[in-house]
C-alpha cells in the first residue's frame, strides 16, 4: 500500500508539524503496547473496500482514525481475500512481524501458511470474508519471544477477538459507529452468531442458527444439517424489566420469506430466560412461541457460530 509522506508546502519544504505529530503519535501507541507488555498492538479499522489505492486514501480520512495520523505513511501492506481492515503496531524495532495466511487443519486448528509479508514496522493488513472466520494469521518475535495471532472480530460483542490477551488492542471503539450501539444495549453481551442442536417433537434433530445484534436486529433458523432450512425469520430483540429476552420475528419456511403470496408468513414471539456459560449462550423457553416444535419450557445451549456451521 502506497503511503501519504510528507507533504509538500510553498516554497519546497515539507510539513514538519504534520511529520512530527505522526511521530510522536506512533511512539506514544509504542509506549502504550510495552506498557502493558504485549509485542505488538492490533486495531480492527473497519469495512474497507475498493482497490489498494482507494483503501488507504478512504481509510486516512475516516473520522475515527484522526488519533492515528501515523496511518498516511505507512507503506507496508498485506492482504488476503476480505476487506476488513486492521492495523499491526509492532512495540519497537527489535519485533518483527510476519503476516501470513491462515490455513486450517483437520481439528481445524489454524496455522500459518504463504507468508504475504515480514517488516519491523506497522503493517496495514486486509482480510477475513467473515467477522469470525480468520484467513490472516499474524506472528510476532523478539529474541525468544513469540506471539501467533489471528485477527477476527469476536461473535459475542463484534470487538476484535482478543480472549488470551496476546495483543494491545487500540481499536478505536468510542469513534466507530458500528460500535455505538453496544453503549446504547448494556446487557448485549449474547449478540453474535450462534449454533445449536436440538431434538423437536418428533426426536429429528434440527441445527438452529441464531444471530442478534446490538442494534436490536434478530433472525432465526433451523433446518436439517448444514444445507436444507426448513424455517428462517427475522425481526427484533428486546429486554423487558426482568431481563427476559423477548424475540419478534416474522417469517416460516423460505418461500414464505421469498414469495409471500405463496406462502404466508406468520409471527413467532417468543420469550426466553438467558444466561452466559463457558460454553456460550443458554436460552430457557418460558413464554410465547414455540422456535422448534414439541420444545415449549426446554432449554437451548448454543455456541459461538464461529466455523459457519448450520444453514
Amino acid at each position: 500500500m502506497a503511503g501519504c509522506r510528507e507533504k509538500p508546502v510553498p516554497g519546497g519544504e515539507t510539513n514538519k508539524p504534520e511529520v512530527q505529530t505522526e511521530a510522536r503519535e506512533l511512539t506514544e501507541l509504542k509506549d502504550r503496547i510495552k506498557a502493558d507488555g504485549k509485542l505488538i498492538g492490533v486495531a480492527y479499522l473497519g469495512w474497507i473496500e475498493g482497490d489498494t489505492e482507494t483503501a488507504c486514501k478512504d481509510l486516512a480520512g475516516l473520522d475515527y482514525t484522526k488519533d492515528l495520523p501515523f496511518i498516511k505513511g505507512i507503506e507496508k501492506y498485506a492482504e488476503n481475500e476480505g476487506y476488513r481492515m486492521y492495523l499491526v503496531v509492532p512495540a519497537d524495532d527489535s519485533v518483527t512481524i510476519s503476516v501470513c495466511k491462515c490455513e486450517f487443519d483437520d481439528e481445524y486448528m489454524p496455522y500459518d501458511g504463504e507468508e504475504l509479508i515480514e517488516a519491523n514496522e506497522p503493517i496495514l493488513v486486509r482480510g477475513n470474508i467473515s467477522d469470525t472466520i480468520p484467513n490472516l494469521y499474524v506472528i510476532a518475535k523478539k529474541g525468544s519471544e513469540k506471539v501467533c495471532y489471528t485477527p477476527v472480530q469476536s461473535g459475542m460483542d463484534g470487538r476484535l477477538e482478543n480472549s488470551e490477551t496476546k495483543v494491545y488492542d487500540f481499536t478505536p471503539y468510542d469513534f466507530m459507529a458500528e460500535f455505538s450501539a453496544y453503549d446504547r444495549v448494556p446487557d448485549a453481551v449474547f449478540c453474535g452468531s450462534w449454533v445449536g442442536f436440538k431434538n423437536d417433537g418428533n426426536d429429528e434433530e434440527r441445527v438452529l442458527i441464531l444471530y442478534l445484534k446490538a442494534d436490536g436486529y434478530a433472525s432465526y433458523a433451523y433446518g436439517l444439517g448444514n444445507s436444507e432450512i426448513l424455517e428462517k425469520f427475522e425481526g427484533t430483540w428486546t429486554l423487558d424489566e426482568n431481563d427476559i429476552l423477548k424475540l419478534e420475528l416474522v417469517g416460516g419456511p423460505p418461500e414464505s420469506v421469498e414469495n409471500p403470496v405463496v406462502a404466508e408468513p406468520y409471527d413467532c414471539n417468543p420469550s426466553f430466560e438467558w444466561e452466559m456459560t463457558t460454553e456460550g449462550l443458554s436460552l430457557t423457553h418460558i413464554d410465547g412461541d414455540e422456535i422448534l416444535y414439541g420444545t415449549k419450557g426446554q432449554t437451548f445451549e448454543f455456541e459461538e457460530n464461529g466455523e459457519d456451521v448450520g444453514l
